[in-house]
């Protein structure tokens, strides 16, 4: 049961990533679902953090792409969005994933 939380962590801090993005643009679900070729739906779903977790996995590569390419940013800086690096302290952690 550990593993599967150890791999939900990460996809957790997903969701707040993409939520501050569309703050900061403006920008609906629907607005990013058009510019990344998603459906809304999928959208929704990313940015809701317990079916995330539920599904106990990483998004495909084929959707880290399309959201890279409609946020217009690294796909990589997208990939580091979801992880925690040791450096980082606790605390700061803690803020992103329940702020």
């Amino acid at each position: 049961m550990q593993h599967a939380l150890e791999r939900a962590k990460p996809v957790s801090a997903l969701a707040p990533f993409l939520k501050n993005q569309l703050e900061s643009r403006g920008w609906t679900q629907s607005e990013l679902a058009r510019r990344c070729g998603l459906s809304r739906q999928h959208v929704s779903r990313l940015l809701t953090r317990q079916s995330v977790i539920a599904r106990r996995r990483l998004p495909s590569d084929e959707t880290f792409a399309k959201l890279a390419d409609g946020l217009g940013i690294p796909e990589a800086t997208l990939r580091q969005s979801i992880s925690f690096p040791e450096s980082r302290s606790p605390d700061s952690v803690k803020r992103q994933v329940t702020g």
